[in-house]
């Protein structure tokens, strides 16, 4: 039942925590991107039966339900606060590159409704060079 437990949110979080506190002790500067706007039901139908099943045992064990993007976004958000962490990573929130999602899914992503077309990452790339170049204006003060 552990890989069921997986897909929770607290399981996110503390992952996400870990992952953090490595990069942070090595002096790396983590650039966290927010789960996107995508197509979350198309990608659960496209699923097979099997996965489809576990996803289903895992919702109701985790009490998520299949559209958790904001939920995870959510908990990314307060493991943030908890830990200090704001001024120490850079992040990319969705709404900045993919704010309207049914124009969004129809220029930014490939018909899977999950995957990034070419604008999608030319978009998100544009935003991380922004948390880039801010960061390095701030270090070089």
């Amino acid at each position: 039942l552990f890989f069921l437990k997986k897909m929770s949110k607290d399981y996110y979080q503390h992952s996400m925590n870990n992952l953090l506190r490595f990069l942070l002790a090595n002096n790396i500067y983590p650039i966290l991107l927010e789960i996107p706007d995508y197509d979350i039901y198309k990608a659960y139908e496209r699923q097979k039966l099997s996965r489809k099943l576990l996803r289903i045992i895992s919702m109701s064990i985790n009490n998520t339900p299949v559209d958790c993007k904001q939920l995870f976004r959510n908990a990314l958000d307060n493991m943030i606060i908890e830990n200090n962490y704001s001024d120490l990573l850079g992040i990319i929130r969705y709404k900045v590159w993919n704010d309207n999602k049914t124009k969004d899914l129809n220029t930014l992503f490939l018909n899977d409704g999950m995957h990034l077309n070419e604008k999608g990452y030319s978009k998100l790339d544009s935003c991380i060079s922004e948390i880039c170049i801010r960061k390095y204006r701030l270090n070089k003060r």
